[in-house]
């Protein structure tokens, strides 16, 4: 099926927005590999800007499971915690 010139258009805008700002996504998978605490203070800040779910579902399907695969003994502990005051 053919796409609409408005899907056209927006599906370019978001694709070239996309483009302009991985560098924060590869920033942030940095961390998660190199500097975990930090990386954690980036995940709870993007937490707190915006609580939408699927920017919660990205988050945990991303940052937040890369910091688990790679650090979850040093953060299970606080996931756990934070899982049990705030759903």
């Amino acid at each position: 099926m053919p796409l609409h010139d408005d899907e056209i258009r927006s599906l370019s805008e978001t694709w070239i927005e996309n483009q302009l700002t991985f560098w924060a996504w590869e920033r942030l998978n940095d961390l998660t590999q190199s500097e975990p605490e930090e990386a954690w203070r980036v995940i709870e800040a993007i937490r707190h800007t915006n609580g939408a779910d699927k920017i919660l579902g990205n988050l945990g399907a991303g940052p937040l499971e890369d910091l688990l695969a790679e650090h979850g003994d040093q953060f299970i502990d606080r996931v756990e915690a934070l899982a049990r005051r705030d759903a």
